[in-house]
């Protein structure tokens, strides 16, 4: 438990380091900070493309195979000769090889073949997307978010990758699905953008629990990161630890799953999310990335997405932990340096090259809102709408405080 000082701390610390004022597209510097922020001048934007140098719809949700520094797992949105991304089809999973010399994201080949029925419940699979991939023993496993006929909400899925070939669904489970435990709660909770980490010889879960009103217009409230440990049983398919065979269990189940992170009441530019999109393994450390924002001095301001007119809104925040699954755990330490930017991130994650150099992978917005009033910088992205970047980040210059 970390507690209320701790959260007072947090809020200071953030305050001192991540924000500033500024109005869309203006002077990337502002406050009284002189000091570059990450990306500021060295970020490198991805392109993406078919084989055949094509465009294709993006993907922002790109997560690196460990051991396979070139291969990442992406969404793939289906074409059609009326639109580039069309909705009305749906997003299954894909393999993608990034050239680390020119930058260019290239589509493979895709990875499965959607509607697929899962392994427990009578849940069919429609959609597949914000991919997340780990290295468990011999094996790499993904989780990704998935949606289809009864299953409830925004859930997150598990399955193995055979090779570079194919997801594995004869052993795609669905763990976790988007509902509070509570019959009689007003909320939905989802199971978004679900991540997997190997941490000591532990797996667990995490994701991002945003609360959603069950009635119309059914608004976005708040975004809180929710995690449980996991196990594969003995019929290779991977469960919530002491759950093998059950039916999965719901985004919002306090005293089964726990809130890693939280939004801290009482802070205007961190009191409505706190959305965990990226996890790094250091030695004996977690790195932990994260989007937060809040509904700003006023209370009037909604921070669900990046494009909300929030103070601050969706910033990212980094900060450092030694315990994987305990309340408000991902806020033990927090970064002080190298200085952030304040645009609105997202699905920020720490890959490296084949050199075995480390940088953040992001997706990085313009500043949609003036900033909150503090310390910070803004820096300007390649395109509206935004693409994602690479910025070199040696984990050896990341400087953490202790917050407790």
């Amino acid at each position: 438990m970390l507690g209320i000082v701790k959260r007072g701390k947090i809020l200071i610390a953030t305050f001192a380091l991540l924000l500033g004022s500024l109005a869309l597209f203006s002077e990337p510097s502002f406050g009284v900070d002189s000091t570059t922020a990450l990306g500021e001048h060295n970020a490198i934007p991805i392109t993406v493309t078919t084989l055949s140098g094509s465009p294709i719809c993006p993907s922002f949700s790109f997560s690196q195979i460990p051991r396979s520094p070139e291969l990442f797992v992406g969404k793939l949105s289906p074409s059609s000769p009326q639109s580039l991304c069309d909705t009305g089809q749906h997003p299954t999973l894909a393999l993608y090889r990034l050239n680390w010399t020119t930058h260019i994201m290239t589509l493979l080949h895709p990875l499965m073949q959607v509607p697929v029925n899962a392994a427990n419940g009578p849940g069919i699979i429609q959609s597949a997307y914000d991919p997340y991939v780990a290295q468990v023993g011999k094996e790499t496993w993904v989780a990704f978010e998935c949606t289809g006929p009864h299953i409830a909400g925004a859930a997150a899925c598990v399955a193995p990758l055979v090779g570079s070939d194919h997801i594995d669904v004869t052993r795609l489970s669905i763990p976790v699905v988007g509902m509070d435990s509570d019959p009689k709660s007003p909320w939905d909770y989802s199971a978004s953008t679900p991540k997997l980490l190997n941490f000591k010889g532990h797996l667990y879960l995490y994701w991002s629990a945003i609360q959603g009103d069950k009635a119309p217009p059914r608004r976005w409230n708040s975004i809180e990161t929710r995690g449980a440990e996991m196990e594969i049983g003995s019929d290779g398919i991977m469960w919530g630890k002491g759950r093998a065979g059950r039916p999965p269990q719901a985004s919002h189940t306090p005293g089964y799953n726990v809130e890693v992170m939280a939004p801290i009441k009482g802070d205007p530019y961190r009191d409505i999310s706190v959305d965990t999109e990226g996890l790094f393994v250091r030695d004996d450390q977690i790195i932990v990335l994260s989007s937060v924002g809040g509904a700003g001095p006023d209370s009037n301001a909604l921070c669900t997405a990046p494009r909300n007119k929030s103070p601050g809104c969706f910033r990212l925040e980094i900060t450092q932990t030694s315990i994987p699954l305990a309340e408000d755990a991902f806020n033990e330490q927090i970064l002080v340096s190298p200085a952030l930017p304040v645009n609105p991130a997202e699905y920020p994650r720490i890959v490296t090259d084949p050199n075995g150099q480390t940088f953040l992978m992001v997706n990085i917005h313009p500043v949609y809102a003036t900033a909150a009033p503090m310390l910070g910088k803004a820096i300007a992205p390649y395109a509206d709408p935004p693409t994602y970047q690479l910025i070199p980040l040696p984990l050896q210059s990341l400087h953490f405080e202790q917050m407790n």
